[in-house]
């Protein structure tokens, strides 16, 4: 099935604030992992959204960050999801060679790049919407999808997420509170 090709990490569990991120990401990996399963990471530095989309079994990392900035400049965030992988490779029961035990793949995608301050969240619910639109195999292209290939998000795709997260809360969530008390 389709939906079963991707699961959410919790933001909530792998803030800065939280302790015990690596271990909570790689749990969830062990518990909900089917091959080419696509791992989507919404992640705040505390100032800024980013998105990191894992491939536990392929140990392959996508980063997607609306600002441009390399990975490397996120020593943090890479040691979490390395962690992660490495808890759900000894669940598995994997042996690596030395070489490979820290050569997990991250591969930053050339994304849509915003060019304000205030967009990045918006900006990875774009990002979530369209791998969960045009993902195959659980592969993001290092080119991002061709559809969707912009320098930037205009301000009508921007309003368009808006909206549908908007419509998304008003149907599924309130709805349901509202009915739940009568």
């Amino acid at each position: 099935m389709w939906v079963s090709r991707f699961c959410f990490i919790n933001p909530t569990k792998i803030g800065p604030e939280y302790t015990q991120q690596s271990q909570y990401i790689g749990q969830t990996f062990i518990e909900r992992n089917q091959p080419n399963t696509l791992f989507l990471a919404p992640y705040n530095t505390w100032d800024h959204w980013m998105l990191v989309v894992v491939n536990p079994t392929d140990e392959i990392v996508y980063y997607l960050d609306s600002l441009g900035v390399n990975i490397g400049q996120r020593l943090q965030l890479r040691r979490m999801f390395d962690n992660a992988i490495k808890i759900y490779r000894a669940n598995k029961g994997t042996k690596v060679s030395k070489v490979k035990f820290s050569n997990i793949k991250w591969t930053m995608i050339k994304c849509p790049i915003q060019d304000n301050g205030s967009d990045c969240g918006y900006y990875v619910l774009r990002y979530m919407k369209e791998i969960l639109l045009c993902s195959e195999e659980g592969v993001i292209p290092h080119e991002y999808f061709s559809t969707y290939r912009l320098e930037k998000y205009s301000t009508e795709l921007i309003d368009e997420v808006k909206q549908e997260w908007c419509q998304y809360v008003l149907e599924n969530i309130i709805t349901n509170k509202v009915a739940k008390y009568r």
